[in-house]
């Protein structure tokens, strides 16, 4: 099975980023990404974050055409800032 942090590379080059890039939009230091990608410790919503970051959007794609898009709750978000907890997603259909 591929890994995650495979697909987040693969994300990073398509949009000309480097996992520098990444880090430094996070917040958070070259080395502590290395390890994240090391030990393909990736959350739903780091994932949300990379899509966005990348210009792309994370989705379940259905072979009948169906896309459900999967979102950062903003509400959750706020209540995880505050609590330090990881926030909900949500799905919408296209």
């Amino acid at each position: 099975m591929a890994k995650i942090s495979d697909s987040v590379s693969m994300a990073l080059n398509k949009a000309g980023k480097r996992q520098k890039d990444l880090a430094a939009y996070w917040g958070k230091s070259k080395q502590n990404m290395s390890v994240k990608m090391v030990n393909d410790a990736f959350f739903a919503d780091d994932l949300v974050d990379i899509a966005k970051f990348t210009g792309g959007r994370l989705a379940f794609i259905y072979q009948d055409g169906t896309v459900i898009n999967i979102d950062k709750d903003p509400d959750m978000t706020k209540k995880r800032n505050q609590k330090k907890k990881s926030p909900d997603t949500t799905i919408s259909e296209d």
